[in-house]
């Protein structure tokens, strides 16, 4: 007696792939993009201020933490972030063809997307404001329509981001950086509220520096290719 295909072995992609599926070399390069993103953020970012960072041109410390400094600002600085959002964009695509044969495809993605939109959200605003993902999930949506449409396009879109790049020093800045007094008030404040505040202070302030970090965060987007 032939074997009836039920509904569920259809939907079937959509569950997790077996770990001897996985592509050991992506999971290898996010492994090490995720130790060079872990190493910028405890020198640079997890202080009293992101902000921080912006301020001092001079590293305090002995000649081996300035030298050491000078390699991760150089060798890894936005290299391991870019990185990381390059397999973000392959992980996506692998989950879109992993999907191929599931109809809820479109719902399933947007559902993950909207998941980890949550996440960041969550994380953003109760633990720290430098949060990647809730930009990754936007990222995601605006990828979307690529997943979907003729090989030509991403190659269209990514020329023209190319010629905006190269254009970007004659054109208008979309954003600017903060002041250096907004910064240098927010840095003192936040250094008070680390040291001697609760929980509320502390989520006070960051919510205070999201305007900045939105501002700082579009005014290195804008320079990086």
């Amino acid at each position: 007696m032939p074997k009836v295909r039920s509904d569920s072995a259809e939907l079937e992609p959509s569950a997790p792939v077996a770990p001897t599926d996985r592509i050991l070399a992506i999971d290898l390069l996010r492994g090490i993009a995720l130790f060079g993103v872990i190493a910028i953020n405890v020198t640079t970012e997890f202080r009293l201020s992101i902000f921080e960072r912006f301020l001092h041109d001079e590293i305090d410390g002995s000649r081996f933490d300035r030298v050491l400094h000078l390699f991760l600002m150089i060798g890894i600085d936005l290299k391991a972030f870019a990185l990381f959002s390059l397999l973000f964009g392959v992980g996506l695509a692998i989950q879109h063809d992993h999907l191929s044969r599931n109809p809820q495809r479109i719902t399933l993605l947007v559902r993950r997307l909207i998941f980890l939109m949550l996440v960041g959200a969550i994380h953003l605003l109760l633990i720290w404001n430098g949060d990647i993902l809730c930009e990754y999930a936007v990222a995601g949506f605006i990828v979307m329509p690529f997943l979907f449409g003729p090989s030509r396009l991403p190659a269209a879109a990514g020329l023209g981001l190319l010629v905006v790049f190269i254009a970007s020093p004659f054109l208008p800045p979309i954003a600017t950086m903060p002041s250096r007094s907004w910064m240098m008030q927010t840095v003192a404040e936040a250094t008070r509220v680390y040291g001697f505040g609760g929980f509320t202070d502390v989520l006070t302030i960051r919510i205070r520096e999201l305007p900045g970090v939105r501002s700082t965060c579009s005014f290195f987007r804008e320079r990086s290719p």
